[in-house]
């Protein structure tokens, strides 16, 4: 649903088999979200760039049937909303892109143990690194999107167990250097790598010749390493070790 207002979402109320539910923009307000509350037959939600806050989220918790939650770009989104949605235990993925959840916020995580995606991209978030520990305990967790958070070394050092991860982005994170490369090359189920505009240079590349999943997904290549300082003869020897590397378009830099 596309430029609602808060009538436009009472109308919806009745909808009591509804299963998938996209809104997109800030054209409702306040306790205007409170119908959607009553579709408990929900199992996806999407409001991305809405008004979604601290206040209001209140009302999303009663949806248990939840599986997939998108709250990207709700802005006025901060750990004390968080708190509000523990009671959805079912949840697999979630996409806090663009949100100001930091490390508080992020100890609910433990709520939702059957999470499988985690979307911190673009996070305002000062304290990210402090939010690792939480992160590292879903172990479960396949796909992680760091991009753009400033996570260092440090921090993607307290992920060294999540093994069952399939996709990692890191993506313009300059603090990441060789050093995390050193946890990263242990994923060794990873079949998307994204380690562009970060520190990794030759010798952070060369730790990475263990991955040997790293696969092209229809136009989705396996290993991104846009503007990084890194030589042909390095991205040779890791094509060696791993030869799907080698497909046409399997690696973009």
């Amino acid at each position: 649903m596309n430029t609602v207002d808060n009538d436009c979402l009472k109308d919806i109320q009745g909808l009591k088999k509804l299963k998938f539910l996209r809104i997109y923009g800030p054209t409702f307000y306040g306790e205007g979200i409170a119908p959607i509350g009553e579709i408990v037959s929900l199992r996806t939600l999407s409001m991305q760039q809405t008004d979604v806050n601290d206040e209001n989220i209140r009302y999303l918790a009663t949806l248990t049937n939840l599986e997939k939650l998108s709250l990207y770009g709700c802005r006025t989104l901060t750990d004390q909303g968080m708190a509000k949605l523990s009671a959805l235990n079912k949840l697999k993925e979630l996409d806090l892109r663009g949100t100001v959840c930091g490390s508080n916020g992020m100890q609910y995580l433990a709520h939702f143990p059957e999470l499988r995606l985690l979307d911190l991209s673009e996070s305002n978030a000062p304290d990210i690194n402090q939010s690792m520990p939480a992160i590292a305990k879903l172990s479960n967790l396949e796909d992680l999107n760091l991009w753009h958070t400033q996570v260092n070394d440090a921090g993607v050092a307290m992920l060294a167990g999540l093994t069952r991860l399939k996709a990692l982005n890191l993506d313009d994170n300059k603090q990441v250097t060789d050093a995390a490369m050193d946890t990263v090359g242990k994923f060794v189920d990873l079949e998307y790598l994204h380690i562009g505009s970060t520190s990794v240079t030759d010798t952070g590349l060369s730790k990475l010749h263990n991955l040997k999943k790293l696969k092209k997904s229809g136009d989705n290549p396996a290993l991104v390493i846009t503007f990084l300082n890194i030589s042909d003869e390095a991205v040779d020897a890791l094509m060696a070790a791993i030869p799907a590397l080698k497909e046409e378009g399997a690696i973009k830099r």
